[in-house]
């Protein structure tokens, strides 16, 4: 019996932990900041994060929600 698929599959750096982490205190769209959009391509990347058409907004993911709740019962 094979175990169900682990988040941690897809492993993510801590910057982009932090982006997702920030992504996931907006209620909406977040603008993705000067900086970000290596993270935000890396987050869209693993599904744990949604990019807008002109890549200037992001969204966190259910997944991504997902993935930060493991991470916090993890740690």
């Amino acid at each position: 019996m094979s175990a169900a698929p682990s988040l941690f599959e897809t492993p993510i750096s801590d910057r982009d932990r932090g982006f997702l982490r920030r992504l996931s205190d907006a209620i909406v769209w977040r603008e993705i900041c000067w900086g970000e959009a290596q993270s935000a391509a890396q987050c869209m990347r693993a599904g744990f994060a949604r990019l807008s058409a002109d890549r200037r907004f992001a969204i966190i993911t259910s997944k991504g929600r997902d993935y930060l709740l493991q991470v916090a019962r993890v740690h």
